[in-house]
């Protein structure tokens, strides 16, 4: 699916590594490169810079994150609508939490949640406050 090479784009400008994305979306790192080569074709512009210390994302990839984000977002709200109407509860929930004293607290009610709710995904980002709100958008 096409929003899945979106992911991908997004997933190496958020880790700046073709490594830490592929093992993140289930990918091999050459798999991730040939995808980038591939979109880079279709795009006509260079969208990261690689070096050894990981890549950058050019200017011309930054213009591109905005859209390919509410793609990704919007074929997500499709799919959980389409489940919904077929009578499933399904999406993904994400959790930010800045205390580590909240960390037990809150697996508990995350284990009774994913109970009720096996259908949705649960991500527990844990950061400082002032990163907290820009890593769980």
């Amino acid at each position: 699916m096409i929003t899945d090479r979106y992911k991908l784009l997004i997933a190496v400008e958020k880790y700046r590594s073709i490594s830490a994305a592929a093992e993140n979306l289930g990918y091999t790192p050459s798999g991730v490169s040939r995808m980038i080569s591939t979109m880079e074709d279709e795009a006509g512009v260079p969208l990261f810079f690689r070096s050894k210390h990981g890549v950058t994302p050019t200017e011309e990839c930054l213009r591109l994150l905005p859209p390919a984000r509410s793609i990704v977002y919007y074929a997500e709200q499709y799919d959980q609508i389409a489940a919904e109407l077929r009578g499933l509860s399904k999406g993904t929930l994400t959790i930010g939490n800045a205390y580590s004293s909240y960390y037990s607290w809150l697996s508990q009610i995350i284990a009774d949640f994913n109970r009720a709710y096996p259908h949705i995904d649960i991500k527990m980002v844990q950061k400082n406050s002032t990163h907290l709100t820009e890593a769980v958008m």
